[in-house]
């Protein structure tokens, strides 16, 4: 569990909203049944380290104002151009009780598929599942290099104890390792070398 600040936001109007940005802060929103909701603003550069070095799915020890719920990154808002966050929610916890969370899958070993003439195609990006928080992985690592071509990864190979619950059905594929068609086959190193036709007749021409 790591340790987050936030102080509670008063003003709620759009204009002071632009303004904390513009000062190095971020709106958001912390809400659950014991603190119900509270508008809060946490320092940019602060929620820009917990996400690079924790990621989203972690639990948080949030520091607000004398109150010290534990809580879970819920929605954040980006800007489409920059990726700066704009907006980002907080949602409390209890950590004796399970939820739903969505984990992302991380492909290891994917060079040696590619060396061995294989294509991976991803049918999941991600996927749900049922677990406590303290249980909760960062993400879902599948490694693929030992797999050939015709192999295929599903719910039922994925090693996750008995803590953690996909809510997936067992023989649900995630990846696949497929035959390259001809565009993604090997290049003709001799391809290209030729010259066009417009080319020799042109040298040609120069010649007479």
């Amino acid at each position: 569990m790591v340790t987050f600040r936030a102080e509670e936001r008063p003003d709620l109007r759009k204009s002071v909203r632009r303004k904390l940005r513009q000062s190095g802060k971020v709106p958001g929103i912390v809400y659950g049944k014991t603190i119900g909701s509270k508008p809060i603003q946490v320092q940019q550069n602060e929620l820009h380290r917990l996400l690079k070095q924790h990621g989203k799915n972690t639990v948080i020890n949030l520091e607000l104002d004398g109150v010290k719920p534990t809580v879970m990154i819920g929605e954040i808002q980006r800007d489409p151009i920059t990726e700066d966050v704009l907006h980002v929610d907080f949602y409390e916890i209890k950590m004796n009780e399970k939820k739903t969370f969505t984990v992302p899958l991380e492909i290891v070993g994917e060079g040696a598929v590619t060396k061995n003439g294989g294509v991976l195609q991803r049918h999941y990006q991600e996927i749900e599942v049922e677990c406590l928080p303290k249980d909760l992985p960062e993400s879902i690592p599948i490694d693929v290099s030992g797999l050939d071509i015709g192999d295929s990864v599903t719910v039922a190979d994925l090693n996750l104890g008995d803590q953690i619950e996909v809510l997936l059905e067992p023989d649900t594929v995630l990846l696949t390792v497929t035959a390259p068609t001809p565009e993604e086959g090997p290049v003709d190193k001799h391809a290209g070398n030729e010259e066009p036709p417009e080319l020799v007749e042109r040298q040609e021409d120069a010649e007479e």
